[in-house]
């Protein structure tokens, strides 16, 4: 869902507290919680018309890192959710200074810049894979529904794939895809398997945990972004890393679950009603 008119501006009817300051870091044994302010705070008076977001790191299993923002946690959420596979033994090493606050799963890391501006980046056994900068983490209202985005950079040269079943281009750059299920037909931007999980050439792999209308936006908004944006109060979204790109499959199936393997009659003849003839 594009929020903006052009780069600079937002659109008409869109309002925007992006997350400007890293006010404040929580470190817990298995959790780290930084509070996200929507404008640099140097005194009382800078508190009017704040937006604070909570963001919540923490590590289900190796190599993976969820992530969490919320602006209102008492959303009453009435739709089903992704039945999720952790490992309870699983505990994240977590630092802060002072200046910075990491959490690192494995080999993949979150470090976050504190105070202003609002910065992150992810590494994977040392390599940079993408970062969180100005105008990335947001609160929204449209028409006077909320959203909560967060972005990704986008490097050069850097390939996006995965999101389900698609009839268009293989490499989701430059393209706007909506997770949801439509029965349009193979000719368009509709599908009938929507995934919201996409697989980076440069190393890693994202999963928007909702199985509401999620919408990406790949390099299409803004050319150096990968965008990803849900109606409501809170995002949920899983960083997942690994040394190809099968161990980040892997991870991911790991998370949501694999499908048992297909009798040997299913693969045999098929007949479809869609293109009977006289």
């Amino acid at each position: 869902m594009k929020f903006n008119n052009g780069y600079w501006l937002l659109r008409e009817g869109v309002t925007a507290k992006f997350a400007v300051e890293a006010v404040q870091a929580e470190q817990t044994d298995m959790s780290l919680i930084v509070y996200a302010s929507s404008k640099t705070i140097e005194s009382r008076r800078d508190c009017n018309d704040l937006t604070m977001l909570s963001i919540t790191y923490t590590a289900p299993c190796r190599d993976v890192v969820k992530v969490s923002v919320v602006h209102f946690d008492g959303e009453k959420r009435l739709y089903p959710s992704f039945s999720i596979s952790t490992d309870p033994s699983w505990k994240p090493k977590i630092k802060t200074d002072g200046k910075t606050a990491s959490l690192t799963s494995g080999d993949l890391s979150i470090s976050l810049n504190l105070g202003c501006p609002w910065n992150g980046k992810w590494t994977f056994r040392g390599k940079e894979l993408s970062t969180v900068q100005s105008k990335s983490t947001a609160y929204l209202v449209d028409g006077g529904k909320p959203y909560v985005k967060d972005e990704l950079t986008l490097g050069v040269g850097e390939c996006v794939y995965g999101l389900g079943e698609r009839f268009g281009a293989f490499v989701k750059n430059g393209q706007n895809i909506d997770i949801d299920n439509q029965d349009g037909g193979a000719a368009s931007e509709q599908a009938y398997k929507n995934i919201p999980f996409y697989l980076s050439s440069a190393g890693y792999g994202l999963f928007v945990d909702s199985p509401e209308k999620v919408s990406f936006e790949i390099g299409s908004e803004k050319t150096s972004r990968i965008q990803f944006s849900v109606p409501g109060e809170h995002l949920t979204y899983y960083f997942i890393g690994g040394n190809t790109p099968k161990d980040i499959i892997q991870r991911y199936t790991g998370l949501t679950g694999r499908p048992p393997l297909l009798p040997v009659w299913s693969y045999g003849l098929w007949l479809s009603s869609s293109f009977t003839t006289d």
